[in-house]
């Protein structure tokens, strides 16, 4: 099942030559992310961008301009199924990748930008989630690479989303998980929700 594990396992080396074999510029120029891009000018929140992912519109990165420590704050949002919202610190890095992981540690991505024709950018992306180093073997440097199409929205677009909580069960019983839900995912990838009742 998709939800519940990379079909194969990558390690960032190879990400990287996958990314550099993508990758296509004019004028000896290549596309690249930078903070001007993504959140306008600093301190002024009406500017700040969200990537949107063409492969999945439920989903988006909303960046923000507020500073903490190494890093800005954003969100990790889906919309669909039980739908979350993810607290995440990202930043540019010296080679124009955007990076971010979550707050709680639970995940991280690098997404390098390899074309564009102005309005929508072609990226190639390096996923790492923790529960894949328990249960799958994955070393700190082995996740996922993907790829996609992204547009940049204003974050103020963005829906609110409230992640929906499983029912509460008594005191002593197990948590089951809903049907449908693949085990083991922490994000549970747009299934539909179970746990809403008709």
């Amino acid at each position: 099942m998709t939800t519940v594990a990379p079909f194969t396992k990558s390690t960032q080396v190879q990400y990287q030559n996958e990314t550099a074999a993508c990758m296509v510029g004019w004028d000896n120029k290549v596309v690249r992310f930078n903070e001007a891009m993504l959140i306008g000018e600093t301190g002024i929140a009406s500017d700040d961008k969200a990537l949107k992912f063409a492969s999945d519109s439920s989903r988006f990165l909303k960046l923000s301009d507020e500073f903490d420590g190494d890093f800005f704050r954003g969100k990790y949002i889906d919309s669909a199924g039980c739908g979350f919202n993810i607290d995440i610190h990202w930043k540019i890095d010296e080679n124009g990748s955007l990076f971010y992981q979550a707050v709680d540690g639970s995940l991280n991505e690098r997404i390098t930008m390899t074309e564009s024709d102005g309005l929508r950018f072609t990226i190639k992306a390096f996923n790492h989630q923790t529960r894949w180093q328990a249960a799958l073997q994955f070393a700190t440097d082995e996740g996922e690479v993907w790829s996609d199409t992204i547009t940049f929205i204003s974050a103020s677009d963005v829906p609110n989303v409230t992640t929906i909580q499983p029912p509460v069960v008594p005191e002593g019983q197990p948590q089951p998980r809903p049907p449908g839900i693949a085990n083991g995912t922490i994000l549970d990838d747009g299934r539909a929700c179970e746990y809403i009742t008709p």
